[in-house]
């Protein structure tokens, strides 16, 4: 795209950085109020959580921000980082890359401009050690399509519930207690074997 350009984000952008960021947040609060209530400080607290994390002495490609801009304009933001994984699982010396679901597309951003700044972002995780990607992001978000179009398969979903009443506690149901360890073990290596059957490149159980 002409006159595009992808770059780490540094300290002069947080002003521009927490405007963009702010309007993702309000898109989310939009799509669910209970979910992701924005709070009232939410531009400085944004502006502060982004300078902390650009001013700390280990930033490196395999945390933080890619920022695509044009003409001085921020159209585009991903904050990735590449993560650990829970020892059940094998994901052998390439854990995988995460983008967070508060990477964010200005409205006026000029086609192409997500597929760049989302390719610019895997290869900096896969130049990070990244052996897979993993990207996080709200059922409505517009960076759904982009992510699909990369070949992202859905593998996990969070389902959310904000109205609901309160009921007693059916007579079957209790308290889990020490002695219920070795079943509580025993279902759970069933479920984690079920997982890995879907997905056993995201699942992977651990030798």
């Amino acid at each position: 795209m002409t006159n595009l350009s992808i770059r780490p984000a540094g300290l002069q952008d947080v002003s521009q950085m927490g405007e963009l960021l702010l309007w993702g947040a309000q898109q989310r609060e939009a799509s669910d109020s209970v979910l992701w209530p924005v709070a009232r400080d939410a531009r400085t607290s944004i502006e502060g959580a982004v300078r902390t994390d650009l001013e700390r002495s280990d930033q490196t490609p395999h945390k933080g921000w890619l920022l695509a801009e044009a003409a001085g304009r921020l159209l585009g933001i991903t904050h990735s980082m590449v993560v650990p994984v829970p020892p059940i699982y094998d994901v052998g010396e390439r854990a995988p890359g995460l983008l967070l679901d508060d990477c964010v597309m200005a409205e006026s951003a000029p086609a192409g401009t997500a597929e760049a700044l989302l390719a610019a972002t895997e290869a900096a995780l896969a130049a990070a050690g990244a052996g897979a990607m993993i990207a996080s992001c709200p059922a409505l978000s517009p960076l759904r399509p982009f992510y699909r179009r990369r070949d992202y398969d859905p593998v996990t979903l969070y389902l959310s519930k904000s109205e609901f009443e309160v009921r007693p506690r059916p007579a079957a149901v209790r308290a889990a207690r020490s002695e219920d360890a070795p079943a509580i073990v025993r279902l759970g290596a069933r479920h984690r074997q079920t997982l890995s059957q879907l997905n056993p490149l995201f699942w992977r159980i651990h030798p």
